[in-house]
């Protein structure tokens, strides 16, 4: 992931992990689905703020979760992005 400025501040301003070695939280195209929609679902809380991402790694490749839920398909969560 690159970084990207805007006016000489950041886009970015955090990045933590959702997924973790010892808790690998999966969520399937339903649960993706809530999420995206500000709900919470597998103890991931949904997508509230302007400008907020989650990343997921999925069979075809890494996406952001509105792309993969517009594709129909689920992972493994991987971070969010703010």
């Amino acid at each position: 992931m690159g970084l990207k400025y805007w006016q000489n501040e950041p886009v970015l301003r955090e990045c933590r992990n959702e997924s973790k070695p010892k808790k690998r939280v999966m969520v399937g195209f339903r649960e993706l689905e809530r999420i995206v929609r500000g709900r919470e679902a597998k103890w991931v809380k949904g997508l509230t703020r302007p400008g907020e991402c989650l990343y997921v790694s999925t069979d075809r490749g890494i996406m952001e979760a509105r792309e993969a839920v517009e594709r129909r398909v689920g992972g493994l969560v991987l971070c969010r992005a703010v």
